[in-house]
């Protein structure tokens, strides 16, 4: 058992989250909308570009001197940055959920149940309050969220290994989640300005512990695009961030962006 650790459903977090933001601040979120072009200018006497309008599934966005585009768009941040013809080094690592519902479950009532996050070598169980959740190790399939039959069945057969017999029928009917967890390629959060475009910004690559670095990130991402610099976060903060520094790390580069544009590759 992980004996200090939590756990929460993220779905339910992100839903309340959005709710408090659009009633509670005002906040215009546009759910289901792609973003499909960016419009860009040069600055003179720069060398980078300024983005002017997000071109969307649902209209265009226009950008204006004061407002800074932030890109936090987990596995899919590689996407949106390839429309800038920049090479961000993200890849989504596809991730089961298997969830089990124990409310009103006569068959058990005297059975023991999970209170804590339990590792199982390859396993994850926690609880949800009336679920329990059991998460699996990842697999690299570009951005595919499909199930794979063959891999749920193994995670399923896997489960009862673990679980005793009146839990095999819920594991056999249980709700299955895929998601894909944002990892960078060598391992470090990339936080920052990207330097060819002087109001982009980016967050991402936390892979399996987004909730963890969450609040600590958006705090960074807060002060870089308040002007504070690396030296004075590392005053504020005590630590070296700028080890999170895009620069270096994600490319300008158009031919490649061009070359894994194809629909075999989203």
């Amino acid at each position: 058992y992980q004996q200090h650790a939590k756990s929460g459903n993220c779905e339910w977090f992100t839903k309340k989250l959005s709710d408090i933001l659009v009633n509670d601040y005002g906040i215009d979120l546009k759910e289901n909308t792609k973003v499909e072009h960016f419009t860009t200018k040069t600055i003179k006497n720069s060398k980078a570009s300024t983005i002017t309008q997000i071109k969307t599934s649902k209209g265009v966005i226009d950008i204006d001197d004061n407002t800074k585009v932030v890109v936090c768009a987990g596995s899919w941040t590689p996407v949106i940055m390839r429309k800038l013809d920049l090479y961000c080094p993200i890849y989504g690592l596809k991730g089961y959920d298997l969830l089990l519902s124990i409310k009103d479950n006569p068959g058990l009532e005297n059975i023991s149940k999970p209170t804590q996050i339990l590792v199982v070598k390859d396993l994850y169980i926690t609880r949800y309050n009336d679920q329990i959740r059991i998460a699996a190790m990842g697999i690299f399939t570009g951005w595919d969220t499909q199930v794979d039959k063959n891999i749920l069945d193994a995670l399923k057969e896997r489960s009862k290994t673990i679980f005793s017999t009146p839990y095999h029928s819920l594991i056999d009917n249980s709700e299955v989640a895929i998601g894909l967890r944002p990892f960078s390629a060598d391992g470090r959060i990339i936080v920052g300005s990207v330097p060819e475009y002087n109001n982009l910004y980016v967050n991402v690559g936390p892979g399996y512990n987004g909730w963890k670095l969450c609040i600590g990130t958006g705090e960074l991402t807060s002060k870089i695009i308040e002007g504070e610099t690396w030296d004075d976060i590392k005053k504020d903060l005590g630590f070296d961030a700028s080890i999170f520094d895009p620069k270096n790390r994600i490319k300008y580069s158009p031919f490649f962006c061009k070359l894994t544009s194809s629909s075999l590759y989203i």
